[in-house]
């Protein structure tokens, strides 16, 4: 008869389990630490120089638009689907990414930028780079 048909836990078992539960709080650990990381380097409401830097609409032609608007001290970027407010954060590379702060979709960043005579906006994923011109 096994260990486990006596109702004694198999030691091997056990082990796993306490070392699975160690690495689950490990990486839930470093996870919180790398937010609070993050949100150290958001301004929310977005810098008030970067939100003077921006056009009032950008257009890329796979993804539509993006209107840009100012509420108060809020900048709220409109996507159609849903509007967000948006935080800057000032990159070590001397450009300004504008992140998404809605619940449900935080942490689109858009990197602010200048194509010729156009003002841009990028968006990247692991894949892909999006630019939004200045319409």
């Amino acid at each position: 008869m096994s260990a486990s048909a006596l109702g004694v836990a198999a030691p091997r078992r056990t082990f796993c389990k306490v070392r699975f539960l160690q690495q689950i709080e490990a990486a839930s650990k470093t996870f919180y630490e790398e937010m609070a990381a993050e949100r150290r380097l958001l301004t929310v409401p977005a810098d008030t120089k970067a939100a003077e830097m921006l056009a009032p609409r950008y257009v890329n032609a796979a993804i539509g638009t993006i209107s840009v608007t100012r509420n108060g001290d809020r900048l709220v970027f409109d996507l159609g689907a849903f509007p967000s407010e948006v935080g800057s954060r000032a990159n070590p590379d001397g450009t300004t990414s504008l992140i998404t702060t809605v619940p449900g979709m935080n942490g689109l960043e858009y990197v602010a930028g200048v194509s010729g005579n156009k003002r841009t906006l990028t968006l990247r994923d692991m894949q892909h780079e999006y630019v939004f011109l200045e319409d």
